[in-house]
């Protein structure tokens, strides 16, 4: 296998579209269908669908996706330490997250500290009504959080990383999940308190979303637990893992609800901060995700 084999996967894989990924990769299409067809044999599984009206990634070619893009980074950086150039950045780097971004971060952040070993790296979590003051006092680089906490930010330069999809989780033998339909005013909601705002409640009213109770808890891990005691549905992000004893469904309101982003101050020129700055601008978020 040959890394231009791979070069050119992840560029149909990003674009779904051969003609799109041909032009990226500057080669003719039949090149790039005929260098996927030889890493499929290579390999011996599909890793696309194709038919005349679309191209889509197989289960198989979704988990190859994510694996090349850290085979090609990773040899990109390779060949830039032996050059000397960009991973012979040393520092410390402070990132700061949210109650729920630890899970939004997990892979990302294993991959950037195998590839710039002498960075060192620490995190803080904080609630959202914390780690405005973290960030505002430059006591964190970058941080990962919600676009409504980001407002808080000054200055900030923010991105989002992540849409607001959010689920309602509960214990899989929760009477609930008979009828989630009918049953979902009936049910407690577990909230994070900064979040249970007055605005909120009003737009669940609004979008018909009226539980029989909201209980509210101070972090993702209190309202894990209340969830699994059985005493109510947690409101967490779609991304974070449920165990085998959870079930989910999606939260059935839309609008008023945050997205994910990552935030930095662009005054702060910390090279450790820019050598992440510069990891998460040449990588895709999406391909650190679980769900």
């Amino acid at each position: 296998m040959d890394f231009i084999k791979l070069q050119y996967f992840i560029s149909t894989a990003r674009h779904l579209n051969f003609t799109k990924a041909a032009a990226e990769c500057h080669v003719a299409q039949t090149v790039i269908s005929r260098q996927i067809a030889s890493l499929e044999k290579e390999l011996g599984v599909s890793l696309f669908f194709r038919n005349k009206h679309k191209v889509e990634l197989t289960p198989i070619g979704s988990d190859f996706y994510r694996d090349a893009v850290y085979l090609v980074q990773y040899q990109k950086s390779m060949v830039d330490r032996l050059n000397g150039k960009k991973n012979s950045c040393k520092g410390f780097l402070k990132i700061g997250v949210g109650p729920y971004e630890e899970e939004l971060i997990q892979k990302l952040l294993l991959r950037f500290v195998a590839i710039y070993p002498e960075i060192s790296v620490s995190c803080w979590m904080f609630s959202y009504d914390v780690l405005p003051f973290r960030f505002n006092r430059d006591l964190v680089d970058v941080a990962f959080t919600t676009s409504r906490c980001a407002r808080l930010f000054q200055p900030a330069q923010i991105k989002t990383v992540y849409p607001p999809n959010w689920i309602l989780m509960g214990k899989k033998d929760l009477p609930f999940w008979n009828d989630p339909d009918t049953n979902i005013n009936a049910e407690n909601v577990i909230v994070q308190e900064d979040m249970a705002t007055d605005t909120f409640l009003q737009q669940c009213t609004v979008s018909g979303f009226t539980p029989k109770c909201f209980l509210k808890s101070n972090f993702y891990n209190t309202q894990r637990l209340m969830a699994d005691a059985g005493c109510g549905l947690a409101l967490i992000p779609e991304y974070c893992r449920l165990s085998e004893d959870e079930r989910s469904v999606p939260l059935p309101m839309k609008g008023y609800l945050p997205d994910f982003v990552v935030a930095h101050n662009p005054e702060n020129h910390n090279p450790a901060l820019t050598a992440f700055l510069n990891y998460l601008q040449e990588n895709d978020f999406s391909t650190y995700f679980n769900r």
